[in-house]
């Protein structure tokens, strides 16, 4: 439910966008979500089964394909990854810089890694759900750092898992 993704695809805006000669599906996905979303908020249904957008899927990714249950979260993220190469306005890709940031302010070294990912990647959906993050390696004899700035679309957040410490509902309290 991202608003700003539903009017993309509802109002065809889309239809500028899309990228024939995509290396993943040509199209085919985004074209399908489109029919998906603007099923989903027509309100003529009470209920949607999107095995269309499956089966799209699994057509351009074998782990998507036949009836076995599969990963929500692994889903989405080919859904992902899909969209934004159906939808990439950049059609010649060129093999990205090697990160020399040594002596480079962050916030320089920063812009310049993102300036050069953005030149292969240019999308929709790439405003919407991609950002950048900093990764540093110190070592542990020299103390020489080594600093990387790399683009994601999903950050993985460690969920702590139940267990006896956590705080329960206090018995008293039910009457």
């Amino acid at each position: 439910n991202t608003p700003s993704l539903n009017r993309f695809f509802i109002s065809e805006r889309y239809q500028d966008f899309i990228n024939y000669g995509s290396e993943l599906s040509h199209g085919e996905v985004a074209q399908e979500l489109a029919v998906a979303v603007k099923v989903l908020w027509s309100g003529q249904y009470r209920s949607v089964a999107l095995y269309d957008l499956k089966d799209v899927m699994g057509k351009h990714h074998n782990r998507f394909r036949g009836s076995s249950q599969q990963d929500a979260h692994e889903f989405l993220m080919f859904l992902l990854d899909f969209l934004h190469e159906d939808l990439n306005e950049v059609m010649n890709k060129k093999p990205p810089n090697e990160q020399g940031n040594d002596g480079v302010l962050d916030s320089r070294a920063a812009q310049i890694a993102w300036d050069d990912f953005k030149s292969n990647n240019r999308s929709f959906i790439l405003n919407l759900f991609w950002g950048q993050h900093k990764s540093t390696l110190r070592c542990s004899t020299c103390g020489n750092e080594s600093v990387k700035f790399e683009a994601f679309s999903h950050l993985p957040v460690p969920m702590p898992s139940r267990s006896s410490s956590w705080p329960r509902p206090c018995e008293t309290s039910k009457r």
